[in-house]
């Protein structure tokens, strides 16, 4: 039996039900996925001589250094982008969507509304961003950072409000066309799968969410790089300071080569792939328990 997709254009579900269901999605997925995101940036940011770290000896560094809950560092953080995040992409998306669908334009309508809540949700919540990634960055035994009120008075401190945006017109660039792609990716999976055995939402959600993250691990990458640079630089990254994002990618590249971009692609894939697939199967199971709550259990769909 064929399901409704509540993300598609045509869906009956209010801007209000998308807000709830993408936050408690943004808090169910992070949860689960936080370890390989540790493991990502960790390899993203080594130093370019370190050639021998493979995604099992980061692993294995990682816990020997600082044990188990290093692999959900700077959660907090990260919990509440997550949350805020999927709170204002799933609301903008919908009133996005549903905007759009009286121009008729197709499948073309889920690139633009996805790239849309993208920007609006990606300035929303950038800070926490930042701070994830330095919290994470950082070593425990040399913490630049000893709480998240420390982080955010030091980095205000050193760098003012700006400090809070390093490297956030460069996300404003990733983050719009990824969750274009994987919006209108999803959509069309959904499609195809739907009707058969496989749950379409969890389906659909893995293949979209992995294919966007490699379409724009290149700028990813970069912007890793941006996000660790400040006045505690030496707690993070073994990199020295750059100062633009074409002077970070000739860095890369000199260093590396390309295959620099592309460090932590097979753990971001990895990532980002059950991630999406766990997002978008508990923003269905979401709404179905929020609607149970409410009383508002209804047939929807076009």
């Amino acid at each position: 039996m064929k399901k409704d997709n509540h993300v598609a254009a045509h869906a009956d579900i209010e801007a209000y039900e998308s807000s709830i269901c993408g936050a408690v999605s943004g808090l169910i997925s992070r949860f689960f996925v936080s370890p390989l995101d540790v493991i990502k940036i960790s390899m993203q940011l080594r130093a370019a001589s370190d050639h021998s770290r493979t995604l099992y000896s980061t692993v294995i560094e990682i816990f020997e250094k600082e044990g188990l809950t290093a692999f959900w560092k700077g959660n907090l953080s990260a919990e509440i982008l997550y949350s805020t995040y999927g709170l204002s992409q799933f609301y903008t998306y919908r009133l996005v969507n549903r905007t759009l669908k009286d121009f008729e334009i197709g499948s073309t309508s889920n690139f633009l509304a996805g790239s849309i809540a993208a920007l609006s949700a990606t300035l929303i919540t950038y800070p926490f961003d930042l701070l994830r990634t330095r919290f994470v960055a950082q070593s425990t035994h040399n913490k630049a950072y000893h709480s998240l009120r420390h982080a955010v008075t030091s980095i205000y401190r050193q760098d003012g409000l700006q400090g809070f945006f390093k490297g956030a017109s460069l996300s404003l660039i990733t983050v719009s066309p990824y969750m274009g792609i994987f919006f209108w990716t999803y959509g069309m999976l959904y499609d195809i799968v739907n009707g058969t055995f496989l749950p379409p939402e969890a389906t659909a959600g893995f293949f979209a969410g992995g294919f966007a993250k490699a379409a724009v691990y290149p700028l990813d990458t970069v912007r890793r790089f941006i996000q660790v640079q400040g006045a505690n630089q030496t707690n993070f990254s073994p990199h020295p300071k750059l100062h633009s994002y074409l002077e970070t990618v000739r860095y890369i590249l000199r260093e590396n080569g390309v295959q620099g971009l592309y460090r932590g692609l097979p753990v971001s894939v990895i990532k980002a792939a059950p991630a999406s697939a766990l997002t978008m199967w508990s923003f269905e199971l979401s709404l179905t328990t929020l609607r149970k709550i409410t009383g508002k259990e209804r047939a929807l769909g076009p």
